[in-house]
């Protein structure tokens, strides 16, 4: 198997321009989650984040015209002490990893935690691009990978792709995200709100 300096070299060749964050976010490295800057309590898309309750209960309602959810929708995510806004704004959507235009981020995933989120998840499918293929030595999409795969699936949760990478059940299609050692109560937290989008009405 190739070393992770060679998969380093070859997704800095990638993402020249974008610089060291995102390889290091591709390739799944410790490095990641704490190359994160400040995030703004709007997401800097016009959503207002709520925090309630001592349970830690949050949630997130914006406008249509942010490019997300319908005016007065919003996402409620019951973590106990936890709260999905956060644990997307450390470990997800940090700076070459999967936060800013679609162009910008692996797989054109954008987990921004803002108004949009929801429009961008919920029954669109999973593009799994930006997957080094060692067999080919290049970027591909592996046979393995279903496009028909949503990223949340509102008629069965449980099929949901972003889970599947969660859970480490994403079967070669890509690596486990965010990393193969990642905190199981943040786990949990992402899956309650993947459930929760899942379970939102259609807009």
């Amino acid at each position: 198997m190739r070393s992770r300096t060679f998969l380093a070299t070859n997704l800095l060749l990638r993402v020249i321009g974008v610089g060291a964050a995102a390889a290091t976010c591709l390739l799944g490295l410790d490095g990641c989650a704490a190359s994160s800057d400040a995030q703004t309590s709007n997401g800097g898309n016009g959503g207002t984040r709520a925090m309630t309750g001592a349970a830690g209960t949050s949630s997130f309602a914006g406008s249509a015209g942010s490019g997300g959810a319908a005016a007065g929708a919003s996402l409620v995510v019951d973590c106990g002490g936890l709260s999905y806004v956060e644990i997307l704004g450390t470990d997800c959507a940090t700076p070459g990893c999967h936060r800013g235009t679609p162009e910008q981020t692996p797989s054109r995933l954008v987990l921004t935690p803002d108004a949009g989120l929801v429009s961008r998840l919920k029954d669109v499918a999973a593009k799994h691009l930006d997957i080094f293929c060692l067999d080919q030595d290049m970027f591909c999409t592996p046979a393995v990978c279903d496009p028909s795969v949503l990223l949340v699936n509102s008629a069965s949760p449980d099929k949901s792709w972003i889970l599947a990478k969660l859970r480490g059940t994403q079967n070669g299609c890509g690596d486990r995200m965010p990393s193969e050692t990642y905190d199981p109560q943040k786990q949990q937290c992402l899956e309650k709100m993947i459930m929760a989008i899942a379970a939102l009405p259609k807009q």
